[in-house]
């Protein structure tokens, strides 16, 4: 499933979903590019999470539709959106601290071809899972730690690892729920300078509080209040809107 450059990988068309009475999502629309950063922020309680959960297939909307280079996946589970090229970072993978990190992305590279937990020599074996895990630890920046437990590594190199096991399966586009919590400033300008590299060729949606490490990654912003946007565009745009100075940064919640 592969898209044409000038069209969108992710399209997400009036999208609601609402809990008993309380509606999380009301007609959310936007379009993400392939190579394009698309930052998701408003209040707490806007809606962002509820919107990552629909699109990555663990809840249903309501109303609406979800396509992936155009082909419609709203009614797809999320295992087979995974398998599609959906992925949702730091709640779909889980690292194994007991094991290396080396093994952590090439047992995530055989959960996402729908191949099983099968362990040391099966995997051993096949060269072709552990080159790609090599480099894609290495798009990531810690192919010095493969061989390393993964229960020895810090917070920041954590995340890094985490991410490697998302992208390890060359996603159509990455989910990512805060990738910059709990990191310390440089942790998170060498997060951000990662992302910012991966992005050329990876389109991704990023929900993130740190709104000058997100404003300084994202090439647009969608604005959610009360389930609703209220505003997209680029950067620029996001924060000389009158709207959204009011109902976010005039809050300053995330």
């Amino acid at each position: 499933m592969n898209s044409a450059p000038d069209m969108p990988v992710l399209q997400v068309e009036a999208v609601s979903k609402a809990f008993g009475g309380v509606l999380a999502n009301r007609d959310v629309s936007l379009e993400i590019a392939r190579d394009e950063v698309h930052g998701l922020i408003g209040p707490n309680g806007a809606g962002k999470t509820t919107l990552i959960s629909i699109l990555a297939g663990e809840l249903r909307p309501d109303q609406g539709r979800i396509l992936l280079d155009r082909h419609d996946v709203t009614n797809l589970n999320a295992p087979e959106r995974a398998q599609l090229g959906i992925r949702r970072s730091f709640q779909i993978t889980s690292v194994f601290s007991e094991l290396t990190v080396i093994a952590n992305a090439v047992l995530a590279c055989q959960a996402i071809r729908g191949g099983t937990f099968q362990f040391w020599r099966p995997v051993r074996a096949d060269a072709e899972l552990y080159e790609l895990a090599r480099m894609t630890l290495a798009q990531v920046g810690i192919e010095r730690l493969a061989e390393r437990q993964a229960a020895s590594l810090s917070h920041g190199e954590r995340r890094q690892l985490e991410l490697a096991m998302v992208l390890v399966g060359r996603p159509r586009i990455l989910l990512l729920d805060e990738p910059f919590a709990g990191m310390g400033p440089d942790e998170t300008a060498e997060m951000v300078e990662r992302l910012r590299a991966i992005k050329t060729h990876q389109a991704m949606l990023v929900i993130e509080h740190d709104l000058d490490a997100l404003f300084t990654l994202a090439d647009r912003l969608t604005v959610l209040v009360m389930g609703t946007p209220i505003a997209s565009g680029d950067t620029d745009t996001i924060r000389k809107d009158e709207k959204v100075r009011a109902a976010y940064f005039g809050t300053r919640a995330g």
